[in-house]
């Protein structure tokens, strides 16, 4: 699901996307960048998210198995914790920047045989 502009300035969740060819450079890099900080996040709390009980009593033992359930999906990354929400995330995005290479390289083509086809039209014998 994409993002469409509204009049008020907000954001507002469509099916689509869009944005100018020529655009598609600027939006792909910042995909990009946006992937690889996540990328370093998602590392960072698979080896520190999981927590392990630090007193040793029922409480904190109680505490560590629902933080780990809820927030690290028990380190798989379930789809209701917010680590799996976050691996869903990464998922979209992966989803996103294929998209937007082949739409930028099917740009670049077509630009190419336009001009192509233009320099032919205007070429003097």
């Amino acid at each position: 699901m994409g993002l469409t502009q509204v009049r008020s300035g907000r954001c507002q969740a469509s099916g689509t996307f869009r944005i100018v060819d020529r655009q598609i450079p600027a939006v792909r890099a910042a995909v990009d960048e946006s992937l690889n900080e996540l990328s370093v996040q998602l590392q960072r709390l698979q080896v520190d998210g999981v927590i392990e009980p630090w007193l040793g009593d029922p409480v904190s033992e109680d505490v560590v198995r629902q933080y780990n359930a809820r927030v690290m999906g028990a380190a798989g990354g379930s789809p209701g914790s917010a680590y799996g929400a976050l691996v869903a995330y990464q998922a979209e995005l992966v989803k996103i920047k294929e998209s937007l290479e082949l739409m930028e390289r099917g740009y670049v083509g077509a630009e190419g045989d336009t001009k192509g086809d233009v320099e032919a039209t205007y070429r003097t014998p």
